[in-house]
């Protein structure tokens, strides 16, 4: 509500529906998950539930399922466990001394600001999530949640026999962060930057460390094989960096060797989550095994070359069913878009670097795609963009010191690894490319400032955009993929650089309802929500049913009034809304037709923070104005105050205008100008 002086009142925000994209994507807990949902969604009759069960299977795809299947059989029956028994260690024997008489390549593009991170992991303080600082100990405790002040209660037994999720051990994505070796590279570079022994020393330690206390297949670090792979691509990332990833003693062998064995057991459900984990691991496999063909000798060589050759042929099968001709990636997020192309772009350089053959053709088609993608959703002035679907935090190549929300790093290096030339002129976000070895060419005419207005129709995307600093994105869902928030016609609005009208984000996969459904649920997104429900119906902890397919125009139109595009749904419950876009200089409007509804539609804007205060037409502010119409009486027109995640496990308040009406049809009209 709005208090006295017209600024909006934080409050808990209303109850909805969880969902996310967890660890694992936990498949098998969705299929048999107890579903979880605003209290007011309708129960359907036992013939129509059912059926809405099998029509999400098969859209899920009965494979999958079945390779899900396969993987909790495998795990409950020991096999996992009597396949890949728990092995003893010995130590990596990294020969760090011969490099401390040699000199080094300069390196005067880099950073020196990732030296202040360096100093404080050697203080035993590590950064979570990009925005976390917490205290882990050096060496760290590889077992512990700091967040929560808990150690993982069962570091000793077999991965397989360790549950995904436990109270006692609270978020398993926070016991697993510190094992994925981002400090490694921290380490390296802040060590090739300042020629500090130190830092060698530490990256030394902390690895050896690492593999003592976590035996192959034993404990919470070994559960997850993208985990591994992400683990395994830092560690000889930062091994290559410092000149040490010849140093092939049988220490490092084992460890290379273990974590491909690990990640080769279980990629049929890596596929089968139809995400990030079937390229993670198809990756760390290519990586992992070309690096034994190389620099291997014997068995270890041969199974290198058979390891690197299976994550080829993944990785290229992984990339022709998940990117989409549009570029568009299956899952609906930015930041998994990046942590895609972050986990290419690594691929495709390490691949030049140890001179094996190409990726099949259409592996660079898709990339080029999806860069593409990338670039058109981004704002070029801040490097952010919208803030869409599931965000776990991911950032697990990080070879530079931008922001977690400035994407132009991931798109610099994608461009010129897959278009050839860079999306932007030469600047700070060259580093990642630079620490790769990728040439960052001068760009003379970078092409990010040549994109126009698009329609993404695989994926399910509008972005107009005009030449004076307005950019509006839009969310039109295809339903070709599962959809992790109940997001179909979200409008995000950006200018110049402010993003006004925004989305809410996650914040995090393993809290309460109570905290996270404002995200997930139609209650985070700009768009209407009907009847206290989301636009579909919630089966399980992360699995959505009835899925919403928006259909709209093939391309924008240009006319008087504007750039304009629409599109509409109509949902299970029988209700049809239908969104029209019109882009002016200076201004968005959107028009919003709903018909079907039985006691209420409620329109939510979620604005930048700021001095905003309401007024009879809608708000104002410093930095805008909206203004709301209606074809039939307004019933309620309220600022309130709502959550938005733009970080995993961080939460802030945002002003939320929501306006209700009760009658059907209606026709609400929404003006937004910025001043």
């Amino acid at each position: 509500m709005v208090d006295k002086e017209g600024t909006a009142a934080l409050r808990e925000p209303p109850r909805g529906a969880l969902a996310g994209e967890g660890p694992e994507k936990c498949l098998e807990e969705e299929l048999g998950g107890c579903p979880v949902g605003p209290e007011s969604q309708p129960e359907l009759p036992p013939v129509r539930r059912l059926l809405s069960y099998l029509s999400t299977v098969l859209r899920l795809g009965v494979s999958n399922v079945a390779r899900v299947l396969f993987y909790r059989i495998c795990r409950r029956a020991g096999i996992y466990r009597w396949l890949l028994p728990r092995r003893e260690t010995i130590p990596l024997g990294l020969r760090i001394d011969s490099l401390l008489d040699v000199a080094q390549a300069a390196v005067p593009w880099a950073d020196s600001s990732v030296l202040t991170e360096a100093d404080e992991l050697l203080k035993g303080r590590a950064n979570y999530f990009s925005v976390h600082t917490r205290d882990i100990g050096n060496p760290p405790n590889w077992f512990l949640n700091p967040f929560e002040n808990k150690r993982h209660p069962q570091p000793a037994l077999h991965w397989s026999e360790i549950a995904d999720f436990s109270a006692k051990a609270g978020d398993i994505k926070v016991v697993w962060e510190i094992s994925r070796f981002s400090w490694a590279v921290v380490f390296a570079r802040a060590w090739r930057i300042s020629g500090d022994v130190r830092y060698l020393h530490a990256m030394q330690h902390w690895m050896e460390d690492w593999w003592r206390s976590n035996p192959p297949n034993t404990g919470p670090n070994w559960m997850c094989g993208q985990e591994a792979s992400i683990r395994l691509i830092n560690a000889l990332l930062a091994l290559r960096m410092t000149g040490l990833e010849k140093n092939v003693g049988a220490g490092l062998v084992g460890f290379v060797e273990a974590h491909c064995r690990r990640i080769a057991l279980t990629t049929l459900y890596a596929v089968a989550q139809d995400n990030n984990h079937g390229t993670s691991e198809a990756a760390g496999l290519f990586v992992g095994g070309s690096w034994l063909a190389r620099f291997g000798a014997g068995d270890p060589r041969s199974r290198g070359q058979r390891w690197a050759e299976k994550g080829r042929k993944l990785l290229n099968k992984r990339v022709r069913r998940l990117i989409l001709p549009d570029g568009s990636f299956s899952q609906h997020s930015l930041t998994y878009h990046r942590m895609l192309l972050d986990t290419l772009s690594v691929a495709e350089a390490w691949r030049r670097y140890v001179g094996e053959t190409l990726f099949a053709e259409d592996f660079y088609t898709r990339a080029a795609a999806a860069t593409r993608w990338l670039g058109a959703m981004i704002d070029s002035t801040s490097g952010d963009g919208p803030n869409l679907g599931a965000n776990d935090g991911a950032h697990p190549y990080r070879l530079d010191v931008s922001a977690y929300r400035d994407f132009r790093p991931c798109l610099q290096l994608a461009s010129l690894l897959f278009i050839g030339s860079g999306a932007l002129e030469s600047g700070p976000w060259d580093e990642s490319a630079r620490w790769l070895g990728v040439p960052a060419k001068g760009h003379a005419r970078p092409w990010l400032n040549d994109l126009s207005s698009a329609v993404f129709p695989d994926g399910g995307y509008v972005v107009i955009r005009n030449t004076t600093g307005a950019q509006v994105v839009l969310r039109a869902p295809t339903a070709r993929f599962r959809p992790a928030h109940a997001d179909a016609l979200h409008v995000d609005f950006w200018w110049k650089g402010k993003n006004l009208l925004r989305d809410g984000g996650s914040y995090s996969y393993a809290d309460g309802d109570v905290v996270t459904t404002a995200f997930a649920s139609a209650v985070g997104h700009n768009t209407q929500q009907f009847d206290d429900r989301d636009q579909m119906r919630r089966l399980g902890r992360f699995l959505y049913g009835d899925w919403v397919r928006v259909i709209g125009e093939p391309a924008i139109t240009t006319g008087a009034e504007g750039q304009s595009w629409a599109g509409s749904y109509t949902d299970i419950w029988g209700v049809r809304h239908r969104r029209t876009l019109i882009l002016r200089d200076k201004a968005v409007s959107v028009l919003d037709e709903a018909q079907g509804f039985k006691r209420k539609a409620v329109l939510r804007w979620r604005l930048a923070p700021g001095n905003w205060s309401q007024n009879e037409t809608g708000c104002t502010s410093s930095m805008g104005r909206i203004h709301v119409k209606s074809s039939v009486p307004i019933r309620r027109m309220s600022l309130e105050s709502g959550w938005e995640s733009r970080h995993y496990l961080e939460k802030s308040a945002v002003p939320v205008l929501e306006v209700e009406i009760d009658q059907s049809p209606a026709v609400l009209t929404t003006t937004v100008t910025p001043f």
